[in-house]
């Protein structure tokens, strides 16, 4: 049986909230990627960001679109979407 890479297993470790927050952080900052990712949850789900499921994903991204195309502009947000959508991991 194959052992997981450490990056995996980092993955396989964090909450779908944890990995977007990880992706956005280079563009928002930390502190900001966590918070959006933690009000985006509250206000299109109403729960709280550890909560979070795969399946939620393509609705919260939609509703993130917006703000990061006006915080870090139209390719930027488009790139980290879809490096999210790549790479976030149930």
């Amino acid at each position: 049986m194959e052992q997981a890479s450490t990056a995996d297993q980092t993955t396989v470790d964090q909450t779908i909230a944890e990995q977007i927050a990880e992706k956005l952080g280079p563009y928002l900052g930390v502190h900001n990627a966590k918070n959006a990712v933690k009000t985006f949850s509250r206000s299109v789900f109403g729960r709280d960001p550890d909560t979070l499921t795969i399946e939620d994903l393509p609705v919260l991204l939609e509703g993130l679109r917006p703000m990061l195309r006006t915080l870090v502009g139209k390719d930027s947000a488009e790139s980290v979407l879809r490096a999210i959508e790549r790479e976030v991991k149930a």
